[in-house]
């Protein structure tokens, strides 16, 4: 997305999220397709296809600015995305701007927050912290979000991600496998999702344990197939199980 387009639609969640109480915002000029599109979109990251995610929220919240949740979700992603490239960068305050400018976003000035744009700005901290190998302050902001995460309404989809998905993927950012796979472990109590069995699998894996990252890879494939059997999860798991045999 262009930096135009971008800034108008930085303006556009602005108003909604200052419009009011958050509460009464929450499906405020989203419709069914707008609801649709949130759940396809998590349909996508549940399969680690971050490519469909954006695509997804983008095209949305490009047709229904007004609508709170998805610009939400479209930042969380968006500066999700964007601190993963600035871990590659090397953490760089100049490389942490697209991380920035979600936060601005999901935490304005003097005005009221809802309770998935909190959490959201939670998780993007605790990112942010990890690209610049900051561990002490990613956790703080992981515990933080997990506070959150228990005050969202039921039902409702957390952006960018579970806070234990989240934080075993910062893990593996850092390179500590240990950690990861005991994020990963909580996630799958809580949901067993292919993007955290791929996790777990991904974690043994990069701990020397490359037995133990083929059931978890072979859980994830099988439950990738039914939602995205070309998805890049389904492509990962399947090049992974070549080596488990």
């Amino acid at each position: 997305m262009s930096r135009n387009v971008w800034a108008r639609v930085l303006a556009a969640v602005v108003v909604v999220i200052a419009a009011g109480h958050p509460g009464a915002q929450e499906s405020a000029g989203c419709g069914p397709g707008g609801e649709a599109a949130l759940a396809r979109a998590a349909s996508a990251v549940a399969v680690s296809d971050g490519d469909a995610a954006a695509a997804i929220l983008r095209e949305a919240y490009g047709a229904a600015p007004t609508c709170a949740p998805l610009g939400t979700a479209s930042w969380a992603w968006h500066g999700w995305l964007g601190a993963a490239r600035a871990h590659a960068a090397g953490g760089t305050e100049e490389s942490l701007s697209e991380v920035r400018a979600a936060l601005a976003v999901l935490e304005p000035a003097d005005s009221a927050r809802s309770a998935d744009a909190a959490y959201a700005a939670a998780i993007l901290h605790a990112a942010a912290a990890a690209a610049q190998q900051e561990r002490e302050e990613m956790r703080v902001w992981l515990e933080h979000a997990a506070d959150l995460a228990r005050r969202l309404a039921p039902g409702m989809h957390p952006w960018p991600m579970a806070a234990p998905v989240a934080e075993g993927e910062l893990w593996l950012m850092l390179h500590d496998p240990a950690m990861a796979d005991a994020a990963f472990q909580r996630a799958l109590a809580e949901a067993p999702t292919p993007a955290a069995l791929r996790g777990l699998g991904r974690a043994r894996a990069g701990g020397d344990n490359m037995k133990g990252g083929c059931e978890p890879y072979r859980k994830a494939l099988a439950l990738a197939e039914a939602e995205s059997p070309d998805g890049p999860l389904a492509v990962e798991a399947r090049a992974f199980l070549r080596l488990c045999r």
